[in-house]
């Protein structure tokens, strides 16, 4: 399911504009962030991947967007959440918008896809919760666990893709923030 949220937000107002040091501004969004991992796996009878993002506009504080994981809705193991949310962006706003005023808060790291739409689209910034790593570890365990055959995985964290930066845009990227809350929903799913 993925939903616009322009008009639906029930997030209180900030004073503020969130800024890397905004650890308790950051928290509010991530939350909302979360809780669309949540939402995700209630959808196609459980089996959509916890994984749930949001656009802020940074300079309102106000959601624009947001997205879950759509892979088993859609039949499509590429629609992510911020594959979603970025594809949604790119037809709603422009490049200048999208990286001067947004943020882009993400329940987990995000893949190299989504990175790689993330850049193209032209957010500024990304705050995730859960870190590849510990998203790594987390599945791992519990396909070894549960004697699951892994089918493998890109897992090259986004600090890495976006350091390598080109055409001018330079991403933030923030995280990770309330990772062991975001790794729960993880925990419960895998």
């Amino acid at each position: 399911m993925i939903e616009s949220a322009a008009n639906n937000n029930n997030i209180p107002p900030h004073n503020e504009t969130c800024s890397s040091s905004s650890s308790s501004c950051h928290e509010t969004f991530m939350k909302r962030a979360i809780e669309l991992s949540r939402q995700a796996c209630s959808h196609a009878h459980g089996h959509n991947h916890p994984f749930g993002a949001l656009l802020l506009d940074h300079t309102t504080q106000t959601i624009v967007l947001e997205a879950e994981n759509t892979v088993m809705t859609d039949q499509d193991k590429t629609k992510h959440a911020e594959l979603n949310l970025c594809s949604m962006a790119s037809q709603k706003f422009s490049r200048d918008y999208l990286s001067e005023k947004c943020t882009l808060y993400t329940s987990t790291e995000p893949c190299i896809m989504c990175t790689g739409a993330i850049f193209w689209v032209g957010i500024g910034r990304v705050v995730y919760a859960c870190s590849a790593d510990k998203l790594r570890e987390i599945v791992s365990r519990k396909q070894h666990n549960e004697n699951e055959k892994s089918s493998g995985s890109l897992t090259i964290g986004c600090h890495e893709i976006f350091r390598e930066r080109s055409r001018g845009l330079k991403v933030e990227v923030v995280g990770p923030v309330l990772e062991e809350e975001a790794a729960a929903v993880h925990e419960e799913y895998w």
